[in-house]
């Protein structure tokens, strides 16, 4: 069904609108590592331009290395809207080519390598229409959430929120994916469809939640049996759980994803090595119980240390530890039971590969 534009009680137009932003990925890095300013300006320019020409029917506001794209849309009909969502995603295809392209020119021209790419944040519903001196603007909060959006489509992509357009478009680059993200307030949690490089990017626990949320986390080993070490990661101080606490590997296990699948994918994502999880030895079930959050379920594997070195941006140290200075460390070291299941998990390796 289509309906008039509310109004405001003090007369302004709060139209239905759809709202798509647009941002440059890697633009303030170039921009600081060349010379020519020129050349700045000259892709800004081009770039505003392939989306202008690309959404025609949009209201486009050039906001520097990113735009503000807005269609009046009073259409509320299931079919209207997958279809222009559907719509939406083939022009981003289509502008994020041109737009490689483009820097592909500009590099040859200025002789400055580029590495950039397209980010886009999409959502739906009421805007406020701001029309002054005969230029017209759109606020509010819809506007403001679409920015946010844009800013989690990162290392690039598209974001669009799920609570909008319910239905997962079918026609971007890639299959999208459902994710919870966690915005600050008033937003707080919003399902979003994501593109595979944003679902495949890590992030810690407190930016993203799957739903229902379960959790998989592996304690990795390598060494004989009589010399065991075992890898552990100290917390960021900044993390709201379990800050500079020591832990293993581990985090929320996707959607449709197989629970060994979900270990070995943390592993290779956060600490860069590839693991492989102990089948014939029993997780361990435990959970992650804060004040004022959900319970949240997990099981806990035992893995083998395959190839790579460990390493992680999101920790403050990793390191490997012999198994009698691990069992030494305090258990206030680690978030609430941690040790005891990685000490239990290894007794059953132990016990298992005694009587092979």
């Amino acid at each position: 069904m289509s309906a008039p534009a509310a109004q405001h009680q003090d007369g302004t137009p709060r139209p239905s609108a759809i709202i798509v932003f647009v941002d440059i990925r890697g633009f303030s890095q170039w921009s600081r590592e060349i010379d020519s300013h020129e050349s700045t300006l000259s892709l800004i320019e081009k770039f505003q331009s392939i989306i202008k020409n690309n959404f025609k029917s949009y209201y486009d506001k050039p906001l520097g290395d990113g735009t503000m794209l807005v269609k009046e849309f009073p259409n509320y009909t299931e079919t209207a809207i997958r279809n222009e969502i559907d719509k939406i995603c083939k022009l981003a295809i289509k502008c994020e080519n041109e737009f490689h392209r483009l820097t592909k020119d500009i590099a040859r021209e200025y002789g400055n390598p580029t590495s950039m790419d397209l980010g886009w944040g999409i959502t739906r519903g009421m805007v406020i229409k701001q029309i002054k001196d005969g230029k017209t603007d759109y606020l509010g909060h819809n506007v403001n959430k679409a920015a946010r959006l844009c800013d989690l489509a990162r290392p690039k992509g598209i974001v669009i929120d799920r609570e909008d357009f319910t239905s997962e478009p079918k026609s971007y680059r890639t299959l999208l994916y459902p994710q919870v993200k966690l915005l600050n307030k008033p937003y707080l949690n919003v399902p979003v469809w994501v593109s595979k490089e944003i679902y495949e990017q890590f992030q810690t626990r407190e930016h993203q939640r799957e739903t229902p949320e379960v959790h998989v986390a592996g304690v990795c080993i390598k060494g004989s049996l009589n010399n065991l070490e075992i890898l552990v990661a100290q917390r960021n101080a900044k993390r709201r759980l379990f800050p500079n606490k020591w832990e293993g590997c581990g985090g929320q296990l996707r959607y449709s994803e197989k629970f060994d699948d979900g270990v070995v994918r943390h592993y290779k994502n956060e600490m860069q090595i590839d693991v492989a999880v102990v089948t014939e030895i029993p997780p361990v079930v435990y959970s992650i119980d804060t004040a004022q959050e959900p319970i949240i379920p997990g099981l806990r594997f035992l893995c083998k240390y395959a190839h790579g070195t460990a390493a992680s941006p999101n920790h403050e140290q990793v390191k490997w530890v012999p198994l009698d200075e691990f069992q030494s460390m305090s258990e206030d070291e680690f978030p609430p039971g941690l040790k005891d299941e990685a000490i239990m998990l290894i007794k059953r390796y132990k016990d298992h590969s005694s009587q092979v």
